[in-house]
């Protein structure tokens, strides 16, 4: 007789020391056994739970779920890995992984259910808290979106009037002087200002799948050029003369060190790189 409870009280303590609440109940849903776990889960002492139905932990707006777990271990079925809100007495609501399972008799016949109920609420909370950080994100990469592309338009729109102006006041004598030459170059890094903004547009576009790669042959000979002539003008003006001004020398601003462009051999003068955008109008 004592052997063959030894599995009995085996399998009882197993049940008593699970870090899971196990709860067991009639077909009909009254709670009959109550274990350690679901104390400490639900805030209710066995005394008080056995006895009870079950759906004194669960929430008004849910007691649909209760009917369709009975169901389905009225058929045999088996109710796995099923997430769902439960209620404890203090009436917090909890998050929980809950695992349903009939139990039969001797002769097969349904009598019961033995339910599994783990605590998931803090792994629900850091779920909860990376949603809100990636709409976030998003939203600022929106804004980001949005304000490169009005900066883009305010490069265009400011410094082609700014040249407009130039070209209108200029005189004809003094075309000789280079201003004719200044506008072009002022219109060459407009031309690069707004390509900067463009590129880093393009730096979204791909990364939302919006613009496709491609290649083709450029010039990059005529690239480099195009880039040590903008920055010329600024390295080879010798500025006002301050000598003498103590005012002049207080506002004057430290000319910065020209770049130190590499050499090029006439081989390196072709390279891939090229975009081909797929929506128009995207800026």
């Amino acid at each position: 007789m004592r052997t063959s409870q030894r599995p009995a009280r085996l399998l009882a303590s197993i049940v008593e020391s699970s870090d899971d609440a196990i709860v067991s109940k009639t077909v009909d849903g009254i709670i009959q056994t109550w274990n350690a776990s679901a104390e400490r889960l639900f805030g209710y002492p066995a005394a008080e739970a056995i006895g009870r139905h079950i759906t004194i932990i669960i929430p008004p707006d849910r007691q649909d779920e209760e009917k369709e777990i009975l169901r389905r271990i009225r058929a045999g079925e088996r109710v796995e890995h099923f997430e769902t809100v439960r209620l404890r007495k203090d009436g917090q609501h909890i998050h929980i992984s809950l695992t349903v399972s009939p139990v039969v008799d001797e002769s097969g016949k349904v009598v019961g259910a033995s339910k599994t109920a783990r605590d998931i609420t803090d792994r629900k909370k850091a779920e909860e808290k990376i949603h809100s950080l990636l709409a976030e994100l998003k939203q600022a990469d929106r804004r980001k979106d949005e304000f490169l592309a009005l900066l883009a338009t305010n490069f265009e729109v400011r410094w082609r009037r700014s040249a407009a102006r130039s070209r209108s006041s200029s005189a004809p004598a003094d075309t000789g002087n280079g201003v004719d030459e200044t506008v072009d170059t002022m219109d060459r890094q407009l031309g690069q200002l707004v390509r900067l903004v463009d590129d880093l547009l393009d730096v979204s576009r791909i990364t939302h799948n919006k613009i496709a790669l491609s290649q083709e042959r450029v010039d990059l000979a005529r690239i480099i050029g195009q880039a040590v002539e903008a920055s010329l003008p600024q390295a080879e003006s010798p500025g006002p003369s301050d000598e003498g001004d103590p005012a002049a020398q207080g506002r004057s601003i430290s000319k910065p060190t020209p770049p130190a462009w590499p050499r090029y051999s006439a081989t390196c003068s072709t390279t891939h790189a090229s975009t081909r955008r797929l929506e128009a109008g995207s800026r």
